[in-house]
């Protein structure tokens, strides 16, 4: 009989420890899966946050390729201009017979 009472309450605290055991492994599976959860919305997060800034740094160096591109075409245009501009000179001269020169030559003795 006192085998029985002792094989009684040793299986009743095996019990009792398994049924702990198992709540708090139940609790640290839980928490851990709550933790996986915020760690999968952080990374998500910063995801989207690299997504923005990569895209903004593509829409920012087509501005300034634009922007440069624009430049560039403003200066052809401007050196082309003077260039037009120093060929009717030319031409002029060639046609007048270097009209600034004789024009020069009759202040000087006059």
């Amino acid at each position: 009989l006192k085998i029985m009472e002792n094989l009684e309450f040793v299986l009743g605290m095996l019990t009792a420890i398994g049924v702990f055991g198992l709540g708090y492994t139940i609790v640290g599976i839980v928490k851990v899966k709550q933790r996986s959860n915020d760690f999968e919305e952080v990374i998500n997060g910063t995801q989207l946050d690299l997504d923005n800034n990569q895209r903004e740094i593509h829409l920012r160096v087509d501005q300034e390729v634009k922007n440069l591109e624009d430049r560039v075409d403003d200066l052809y245009r401007h050196i082309d201009s003077r260039f037009d501009k120093f060929e009717n000179r030319i031409t002029k001269i060639d046609k007048d017979g270097c009209e600034p020169v004789k024009t020069s030559k009759q202040v000087l003795t006059d």
